[in-house]
């Protein structure tokens, strides 16, 4: 089961949308968030937008080895749009692939900080100042739908 996760304003009210087929299993353990609801109007499930809902959908993606897939917010900047600023230049993202695992360095940005910490088992390296995953399967491709055109470096150097 693979789940969407984009972020809304519903009703003055930020908020994350889970998108996904009808499974009352699924059904089950979003209900377990503190805050979820479905909205007729988005017919979707919705739950707060902040660090503590963000943690306790992460372990329920973690727990049941969910697959999901944090959709872009639609006004970012496009890094290969001729007037992007040198600022936006700036949001180049570097990812490689070594020995199972794939690092990634990128400026800060929380909403692709809260998608990295959706991966199972990324971590933070401060020495080396960037993001290991594991290369389990799917990952890399859930991280290029992720970062799309905003990706300057892709190298991947399995053994």
């Amino acid at each position: 089961m693979k789940i969407s996760i984009s972020k809304q304003n519903h009703h003055n009210e930020p908020r994350l949308k889970l998108d996904f087929g009808y499974n009352q299993a699924l059904i089950s353990l979003v209900k377990q968030i503190e805050g979820a609801t479905w909205s007729k109007s988005i017919k979707a499930w919705h739950v707060p937008d902040n660090e503590e809902t963000l943690g306790q959908l992460k372990s329920l993606l973690r727990e049941h080895e969910l697959l999901f897939e944090w959709l872009k917010e639609p006004n970012l900047p496009s890094v290969t749009n001729p007037e992007t600023t040198a600022k936006e230049v700036d949001k180049n993202i570097f990812v490689e692939v070594i020995n199972r695992k794939i690092l990634i360095k990128m400026p800060k940005n929380e909403a692709d900080i809260n998608f990295i910490r959706l991966l199972k088992y990324s971590r933070w390296l401060s020495k080396e100042y960037l993001w290991q995953v594991p290369d389990y399967p799917g990952n890399i491709e859930l991280i290029k739908d992720h970062f799309g055109n905003r990706i300057h470096t892709l190298n991947i150097n399995r053994y």
